[in-house]
C-alpha cells in the first residue's frame, strides 16, 4: 500500500508533510535539493518540506509519485482551496 503524504499550498509555497521520520527521510532523499526546510514558529519541522510552487512543485510531486507516494490535503488547507490537484499533482479525496 502506498504511503500518503499531506500537501498544503499557498501562493508562495507548497508544503509536503510525511507521517513519520522514516518517510520524511525517504522524501528528502527522493527530492534532494528540490526540497527546502520548513520552520514553524522558528522551530524546524522535521516532517515537512517546501517544494516551491508551479512547475517546480509539480516536478517534485512527479518524483514522489514515481517513488510510490500519494497525496491527501493537509488539515490546514482551507476547504475552498482544495481541488482534485495541487499544481497538477493529483490529491485524493478524504
Amino acid at each position: 500500500m502506498p504511503t500518503t503524504l499531506l500537501i498544503a499550498t499557498s501562493p508562495r509555497s507548497t508544503w509536503i508533510t510525511s507521517p513519520d521520520k522514516e518517510t520524511a527521510e525517504n522524501v528528502a532523499t527522493v527530492l534532494g535539493d528540490r526540497a527546502y526546510e520548513v520552520r514553524r514558529g522558528g522551530v524546524l519541522d522535521p516532517f515537512t518540506v517546501d517544494v516551491d510552487i508551479g512547475v517546480t512543485a509539480l516536478e517534485a510531486g512527479e518524483l514522489l509519485m514515481a517513488a510510490g507516494y500519494t497525496f491527501r490535503w493537509h488539515a490546514d488547507q482551507h476547504p475552498r482551496n482544495r481541488g482534485h490537484t495541487a499544481w497538477g499533482i493529483p490529491v485524493q479525496e478524504e
